[in-house]
């Protein structure tokens, strides 16, 4: 994973990832619409000490 999303999506991309996941009977309480945004939150969710998260953003800053 880069230090930063490798491309930007579009509002059609996004649209296009929502819709299904807004339609469901039971939606989930959140999605992300990129695989860029999957893998960030999974580190997240692993990493309940955020070392990983804050290695990883810490270059954003620079």
């Amino acid at each position: 994973m880069s230090a930063s999303p490798s491309s930007l999506q579009t509002a059609h991309q996004v649209a296009e990832e929502m819709m299904p996941a807004i339609r469901p009977d039971s939606p989930a309480f959140r999605f992300q619409t990129s695989h860029w945004a999957r893998e960030f939150v999974a580190r997240k969710l692993v990493d309940y000490r955020s070392a990983s998260v804050v290695g990883l953003t810490s270059g954003w800053l620079r």
